[in-house]
């Protein structure tokens, strides 16, 4: 028996010029997995990022992996809350050379599902077609707020 892939895109449309990536968003975990229901999703890191811009795994992009010994290449990642995204923002300035913390609300660009690896106790979620950026998340006041020195 052969079975669909969850996380194939779908066909393309008849569209003769199709215009960006054409990849429905979905859950594709556990269905009683509590991660489905969340409705907002949180990107940490260090990179400079621009609203519309894609999250892509970094084995697509080549990117350096900040959190080395975690996760897959394969995969891009979010969480399901603002606390959590500052949190792995801070992992990520903890192992790079520079930037500062940032968070950016991001949506999905395709199948997600729950990241059942992460062992640092966020909501982690991941896709393999990575995360569009919403809007730069605000410096949270209690780390020095947007002047903190973090270059």
């Amino acid at each position: 028996m052969v079975t669909a892939d969850p996380f194939a895109a779908p066909a393309p449309a008849s569209d003769p010029e199709p215009k960006g990536r054409t990849v429905t968003a979905r859950w594709v975990g556990d269905p009683d997995d509590p991660r489905r229901h969340f409705t907002r999703f949180f990107h940490g890191t260090t990179v400079v990022l621009d609203e519309g811009e894609e999250i892509l795994p970094a084995e697509e992009t080549g990117a350096k992996r900040a959190h080395w010994n975690m996760g897959h290449g394969t995969m891009a990642y979010a969480t399901g809350t603002e606390d959590d995204g500052w949190r792995w923002a801070e992992l990520a300035w903890n192992n790079t050379d520079g930037g500062r913390p940032r968070v950016y609300e991001v949506e999905p660009v395709g199948a997600w599902l729950g990241d059942d690896e992460d062992d640092a106790g966020s909501l982690a979620v991941m896709s393999p077609h990575g995360w569009r950026v919403v809007r730069a998340v605000g410096f949270p006041p209690e780390w020095g707020g947007e002047d903190a020195d973090w270059e």
